[in-house]
Parts: structure tokens; C-alpha cells; sequence
């Protein structure tokens, strides 16, 4: 009787146990940086645009800021994201000035600030590209806790990457994030909330 409920009282520990890990390991839904601790998100870079001219961090001040990480030979997540994006700031005319899209490539050995620019010409003439060495492309990755894996050799190679879309407040803080599932009226709907919420005066003509 006593070897029974020993045993009991072991399975009955074995199954919490399984549950509190599932309960840790689960990933959170809430994209809000107070709630999952993802304010470590961002930080200080050095970067060119697609005049050659040095870019930092403070490109973030002053405005908020959504910063996206792909490169131009993806065939199909960066360009839908990169769309669904344009296609979410033409519906916020109002916020023009407020919302700043950037776009970092992952694979500068082949996207020049020539190809940057004709890249760049499909999809919201706000639309930002930044460029580094292969160094300092590691370190903006880094900050912003981004994947990103070379596979394949040669010049036929793709790049498997995370596909977030982080939103950053006036001083470069991160506050959400899009993903590449996202829709155009999913993105629109993000980036509506973040002004209200941040409670951004809309400019009066």
C-alpha cells in the first residue's frame, strides 16, 4: 500500500512537472515589449544608405521607425512583407511624416547600393535600405536578436532568416513587432495602435 501511493505521489510530481515545462516553453502571443522583455531589442549600429552616406542609430530618433531585415534575392517573404508594408502606409496618409520603414539587408556581398536602389523602387518611396559589411551587418543582427544563416555556395545562395518587423519609438526603443504572416490590414492595424497609444498628434494641414 505504501510502495502504491508512493508511487502515486511520484506521477502525480512527473505530470506538474511536464505541464510547468510546457507552461515555460510556450511561446507568448503579447508582441508588447513591457509584457515579454523584448525592450533588449535594438541598439547601436553603423550602416550606409543607398548613397553611401553613414547611417547610425540616430536615423531612429525624432520619428517612429519600423525595421525590417531581408535581402533582395528572397524569392517571396521579404518582397510580400516589403508590400504588404507599402501597401499599410499608403492607407496612413496622416502619419507620413511619423512612420520612418527601414530595411537592412542580410546579404550585402550581393545587394549593392545599386541594387538597393532598384530594389527599393518597388515598394514605398519612404522606404529606406541600409548596407554594411559583412561585420557590422552581424552586429545590427545581433542587436536586434536577429536570425540570419548563409546556405548554399557560390552566387546561387539564399539566406534563411527571422522574418520580424520591429517598431521602434522616437528614441530607437522597440515596442512591437510585425511578422511576415501579417497582412497588409494586420500591419496597418499594429502601427495605428502604436500611434494612438503613444498618443501621436496627427499633423492639422
Amino acid at each position: 500500500m505504501i510502495k502504491k501511493s508512493i508511487f502515486l505521489s511520484l506521477l502525480v510530481c512527473a505530470v506538474i512537472a511536464v505541464l510547468g515545462a510546457y507552461i515555460v516553453a510556450r511561446p507568448s502571443d503579447n508582441r508588447d515589449a513591457s509584457a515579454t522583455g523584448d525592450a533588449l531589442i535594438g541598439g547601436a549600429f553603423r550602416l550606409e544608405d543607398m548613397q553611401g552616406k553613414i547611417v547610425t542609430e540616430s536615423i531612429l530618433h525624432g520619428h517612429y521607425s519600423l525595421v525590417y531585415f531581408g535581402f533582395t534575392y528572397c524569392p517571396d517573404i521579404c518582397p510580400a512583407t516589403l508590400m504588404h508594408l507599402t501597401h499599410a502606409l499608403e492607407q496612413m496618409p496622416e502619419y507620413a511624416d511619423q512612420i520612418q520603414p527601414i530595411f537592412i539587408t542580410l546579404d550585402p556581398q550581393r545587394d549593392t547600393p545599386e541594387v538597393l536602389r532598384a530594389y527599393q523602387s518597388n515598394f514605398h518611396p519612404s522606404l529606406i535600405m541600409l548596407r554594411g559589411t559583412l561585420e557590422q551587418t552581424k552586429q545590427v543582427a545581433d542587436a536586434y536578436k536577429v536570425f540570419y544563416q548563409k546556405e548554399g555556395s557560390g552566387t546561387d545562395y539564399s539566406m534563411n532568416h527571422t522574418g520580424y518587423g520591429y517598431v521602434m519609438d522616437t528614441q530607437g526603443k522597440y515596442i512591437t513587432h510585425i511578422t511576415h504572416d501579417d497582412d497588409a490590414k494586420t500591419i496597418e492595424a499594429t502601427l495605428r495602435n502604436v500611434m494612438v497609444d503613444h498618443k501621436v498628434h496627427q499633423r492639422v494641414p
